[in-house]
């Protein structure tokens, strides 16, 4: 009866460790879409910080101040 329950035990493990390395695979293999989607997001967005930081008021020349 004991060696039984210790084949038993072993295939629950066994399971268990191939469930875990599926979802393993499985996350990574999301984490490896998002962190593209991602990218392609920071990629899209970039021209447009760039076309935003070009449109702020920039401070008076000294060359202005020097006139007066």
């Amino acid at each position: 009866m004991t060696m039984v329950a210790v084949v038993v035990a072993l295939a629950a493990v066994f399971y268990m460790y191939q469930d875990s390395e599926k979802m393993k695979k499985d996350i990574t293999e999301c984490k490896n879409v998002s962190v593209g989607l991602v990218k392609s997001l920071a990629s899209v967005q970039a021209p447009a910080r760039e076309v935003n930081a070009g449109s702020e008021p920039h401070p008076p020349s000294t060359e202005e101040e020097s006139e007066d």
